[in-house]
């Protein structure tokens, strides 16, 4: 990304991604992470002018808050709660695996305006049938997943380790099937209704009938 002064209009996808991340920064109430309306990326003071070439830590991460302050904050730290459960870092996997499939969709799609209201800025891919079903039912169709995972190299992102490959390839075929992808903005996107789970019936258990077994 590099140096970026709104998230929110160059990269909306990246957005929604680190906003949702921040909501797990160990000291949320202070950094008032709930109100946050942009993100933007900023070379650090003292890395000098004369580099070409920065690396991940020569920038510093601010958030914008809706109350119009902006204050610095770690997305590493985000990444390093302890209490990123395995439900989590799963999910976080299979965003991970997709990100060939979104890339080549907006590059198919680079003159299309969002599909609700028009416009043509803030633009991201969304998932009609939404990310959370496809995940829940393909967990259905493969409930003995992966509980531990390796870190992408730059972003820290919980992804499927290599002796995971097949798993990752069984979730990158299904995903390229049954996922209807589309254009929407940033304001239609974050609007959409979330995904609920199904209500399923719990199965009685079969009992044999009264004096059959002596």
């Amino acid at each position: 990304i590099g140096v970026c002064p709104s998230l929110k209009q160059e990269h909306p996808e990246a957005y929604i991604y680190f906003h949702e991340l921040l909501q797990r920064h160990p000291d949320a109430q202070r950094k008032k992470v709930a109100m946050i309306v942009d993100i933007s990326f900023k070379r650090f003071a003292k890395v000098s002018r004369n580099r070409r070439t920065l690396s991940v830590g020569d920038y510093q991460m601010r958030v914008q808050t809706s109350d119009g302050d902006e204050d610095s904050i770690s997305w590493v730290k985000s990444m390093r709660r302890e209490d990123h459960s395995v439900e989590k870092k799963l999910t976080s996997a299979m965003r991970h695996a997709i990100e060939t499939h979104i890339r080549r969709f907006r590059s198919s799609n680079r003159n299309t305006a969002c599909v609700d209201c028009g416009v043509m800025s803030t633009l991201t891919v969304n998932h009609i049938n939404h990310f959370e079903g496809l995940c829940y039912y393909f967990l259905k169709l493969h409930p003995h997943h992966p509980v531990e995972f390796a870190k992408a190299t730059i972003t820290a992102q919980d992804v499927f380790s290599k002796k995971d490959a097949a798993y990752r390839k069984s979730w990158e075929d299904y995903h390229k099937k049954e996922a209807n992808l589309q254009i929407l903005c940033l304001v239609c996107n974050q609007g959409r209704p979330e995904w609920q789970c199904p209500v399923e019936r719990q199965e009685k258990r079969w009992k044999p009938k009264e004096g059959i077994w002596k």
